[in-house]
């Protein structure tokens, strides 16, 4: 289990198996599978969601990317983080190139769909974490172009 040190030390918390085969340097799928699967097992990683894996402690933003890819945080969630907004949601909203609804526990993720031209515009995409966020302008202008 010494391929599991670089996972358990990584910033990133939320991982797919494509992730972990490249921290692992596990060259074949079905070592990767296995190694997966003895780490679920044995309580070092947990599946919040089918074919994503996460430590104990994972952050939620994280896995709403990850769920969907490409997608980034924005809209709401962004809007009601810096205050521009007032009313508190309880889903958590991405922008990406398809709209739909991803539920995980007590969390519901609600995608958008935005024009790739404007979803693969790093301009106004800020990381933190990893976990890519719309600034607060980039926010406002995805909510102004979805809305019209």
């Amino acid at each position: 289990m010494k391929q599991l040190i670089p996972i358990l030390e990584s910033k990133q918390t939320v991982f797919t198996i494509s992730d972990i085969q490249k921290i692992t340097s596990l060259k074949h799928i079905q070592s990767v599978r296995n190694f997966v699967n003895d780490a679920f097992q044995k309580g070092y990683l947990q599946s919040p969601y089918h074919g994503i894996y996460a430590k104990k402690e994972y952050n939620i933003y994280e896995l709403g990317t990850k769920l969907k890819s490409p997608s980034y945080i924005s809209l709401d969630t962004v809007l009601y983080d810096v205050g521009a907004i007032s009313q508190p949601s309880s889903d958590i909203t991405l922008v990406s190139n398809d709209s739909r609804i991803k539920k995980v526990g007590k969390y519901a993720f609600v995608y958008h769909k935005i024009k790739d031209a404007i979803l693969y515009n790093p301009q106004g995409i800020i990381h933190k974490d990893s976990v890519p966020f719309a600034s607060p302008a980039r926010a406002l202008c995805d909510l102004i172009y979805l809305k019209k």
